[in-house]
């Protein structure tokens, strides 16, 4: 998770879009939990968009004495940042994990566990070692995770694609990277997965996976809108009941993963590339 100083140095490659798509979810993330960064921001866009008016109103502007007014606006801004916010330590602890995990378990059902996850994922991530203080819902939540993404009928990549958008959506950027590295790992290009975030239709995949991915998609967003036409697109293009009830469940498990991950501040592995 950033810290406030973090963000606020990153603030304008934010606005510029000069970050990498994990880094903008980050701050985004971080906004919607932070006044005083989303202050911050919001100051930092007029200041560009006044920038941007001056710069069309004037005859051959300096673009030195743009940056200038730019640059100083923002130390301005972030002055009265501090100077609101005062040396309180407990915002910087605001980013610190709500529950640690458990890195050496004591109890051996949750170490054959771990053991487990290692062999199908390699490592076992922070979401697992933070349900591992309950045994039975880390058992439980793996069970679902293995028997859902590592099993089935639907592809894996499509399940990591229904991952990445239904979590985008909910601004976890936790899961969007981890399942971002899968679909890196089956041949995804950087393009492509861009593209898939912004418009899953133009994606690589089938005309019934993105049937899929437009059902799963509403169901996460506003699952009391009608589903009729989705449902009937979904089956015109050839998926059966199986496909729907499985794309569904995946939604279902990473959309109640995203609620826990944010809400207790789970920390991005830092070994996850």
């Amino acid at each position: 998770m950033l810290t406030c100083r973090e963000v606020t140095t990153l603030a304008s490659d934010f606005l510029d879009g000069d970050l990498s798509l994990f880094r903008r979810m980050s701050v985004r993330f971080h906004l919607a939990r932070c006044s005083g960064c989303a202050e911050f921001l919001a100051g930092l866009r007029v200041a560009d968009q006044q920038a941007d008016r001056l710069r069309q109103s004037m005859a051959g502007p300096e673009p030195e004495l743009l940056d200038r007014l730019k640059s100083s606006v923002s130390a301005g801004l972030s002055e009265e940042k501090t100077r609101s916010v005062g040396p309180r330590s407990d915002l910087e602890a605001s980013n610190e994990p709500l529950i640690e995990g458990i890195d050496e378990p004591s109890d051996e059902r949750v170490r054959r566990i771990f053991e487990d996850i290692r062999q199908k994922e390699g490592f076992v991530p922070n979401l697992f070692r933070a349900y591992a203080h309950q045994p039975d819902v880390l058992e439980y939540n793996w069970q679902r995770e293995k028997s859902l993404m590592y099993g089935g009928i639907l592809g894996e990549a499509f399940k990591s694609a229904i991952v990445v958008v239904v979590s985008a959506d909910n601004g976890c950027g936790y899961c969007v990277h981890h399942h971002q590295v899968a679909l890196q790992s089956a041949g995804f290009s950087q393009e492509e997965f861009t593209a898939l975030l912004s418009d899953p239709e133009s994606s690589r995949f089938t005309g019934r996976e993105k049937a899929l991915l437009a059902l799963v998609r509403q169901a996460n967003r506003d699952p009391h809108k009608p589903a009729d036409a989705l449902l009937a697109r979904v089956r015109a293009e050839g998926a059966t009941d199986a496909e729907i009830i499985e794309a569904m469940s995946v939604m279902e498990l990473y959309s109640s993963w995203n609620k826990f991950l944010d809400v207790m501040r789970i920390p991005l592995e830092t070994d996850v590339s």
